[in-house]
């Protein structure tokens, strides 16, 4: 009885492969069958195909695929090996291709898959620290797992823009911060609801390191603890300021005033109470006329 024999297989990827963003996990199988003399074989076999992380023993991590009625034209065939989880068996290290030739026991030595039927797991990037999920198209930076389509376990440093159409936001900060910083410029935030490209309102931090508001106006639904000076300013022309007296060179326009609960939360001198708590906090208002 002859004895089948692999002498010389070859793999490649399917051109589509590259000619495709979404290449199909598919490898075209080439190889050449001979008797125990050497003499190609022909008609037709029942070949099977397995891989192995192993180059002897161990178990399958894919396969079997099986092909039945493969022609053999003087020992030479094609078949095109590729179904589910072929993928996930390349991405996880280095495999070994397993052939039977009609139920018979395996070709030895199994062939060592080499670097252009990898090319199918392109689809699906995998290392250390990045790994895309090709059922959603989320990406980790640092996450094996992602959550979202940029899930990043770490810092992110951006030199041009970062544009949003969704929210940004922070689900726990222990003791971090949000940073904006524009080396030699003034950096600021827009902020639109309208969807233009202009900016509803801009939040500026200014040389003299104030944080300005333009093209909005300021609601405030809470309180406001102010720690220094409270100016008031219009245009460019002069401002004035609450104070308990006025500056040297500033214009005394006379006493303003506001009412407050508690007592303690007005600077200036106040008149007494009003009604059920609240008091007249009684400021000089002065003018850098």
């Amino acid at each position: 009885m002859k004895k089948a024999a692999m002498l010389a297989a070859t793999l490649f990827v399917l051109t589509s492969l590259m000619a495709h963003a979404q290449p199909p996990s598919l490898i075209n199988y080439q190889g050449f069958l001979t008797d125990a003399e050497g003499k190609g074989l022909e008609g037709v076999k029942t070949l099977s195909f397995s891989l192995y992380h192993a180059k002897t023993g161990g178990s399958t991590v894919w396969g079997p695929q099986s092909f039945p009625n493969v022609p053999l034209v003087e020992g030479r065939f094609n078949v095109i090996l590729g179904d589910n989880g072929i993928t996930d068996a390349l991405a996880k290290g280095e495999c070994y291709l397993g052939i039977r030739v009609d139920g018979g026991a395996e070709i030895t030595p199994r062939q060592k898959i080499l670097s252009a039927p990898y090319a199918v797991v392109a689809k699906t990037v995998q290392g250390d620290n990045l790994h895309v999920d090709p059922n959603t198209g989320n990406v980790g930076i640092g996450k094996t797992n992602p959550a979202a389509k940029l899930d990043v376990n770490g810092s992110i440093a951006a030199s041009g823009n970062i544009a949003a159409s969704g929210n940004i936001k922070g689900s726990y900060m222990s003791s971090g911060f949000v940073e904006l910083r524009w080396v030699g410029k003034t950096p600021y935030a827009d902020f639109t609801n309208d969807g233009t490209t202009d900016y509803d309102m801009r939040l500026i931090l200014t040389d003299d390191d104030t944080l300005a508001v333009a093209g909005g106006n300021l609601d405030v639904q809470g309180n406001v603890t102010i720690h220094g000076v409270l100016k008031f300013a219009g245009g460019t022309g002069p401002f004035c300021i609450f104070a308990n007296s006025c500056p040297t060179g500033w214009t005394d326009k006379g006493h303003g005033g506001f009412i407050i609960n508690p007592k303690e939360n007005c600077p200036y001198s106040g008149g007494g109470e009003l009604y059920s708590g609240w008091y007249w906090c009684h400021p000089r208002i002065c003018c850098n006329e």
